[in-house]
């Protein structure tokens, strides 16, 4: 969760001095979910990618749709100029 980067703060908001880690697999399995993922992403690489999935394993492989595209960055799927990848 969010981090407040003060001991003090994240323990205001979530009784701990650091943020709660998100509970993935507490998702419902029959949410439709869409993890689009870039190679050249310096915010979240492939590993961080590949971590989540596993926590996702027991998802409907009928609501969860996965995009890679190698020479895409964090942003480059909502700022891309060209109208196709």
């Amino acid at each position: 969760m969010y981090d407040y980067g003060d001991d003090e703060e994240n323990t205001k908001h979530y009784g701990q001095s650091k943020p709660p880690v998100y509970d993935m697999t507490s998702l419902p399995n029959d949410l439709p979910l869409f993890l689009s993922y870039g190679g050249a992403d310096a915010l979240s690489d492939a590993n961080d990618v590949h971590l989540l999935l596993a926590n996702l394993k027991d998802h409907s492989r009928d609501k969860l749709v996965v995009q890679y595209q190698e020479n895409y960055a964090h942003a480059d799927f909502v700022r891309a100029v060209h109208g196709t990848v």
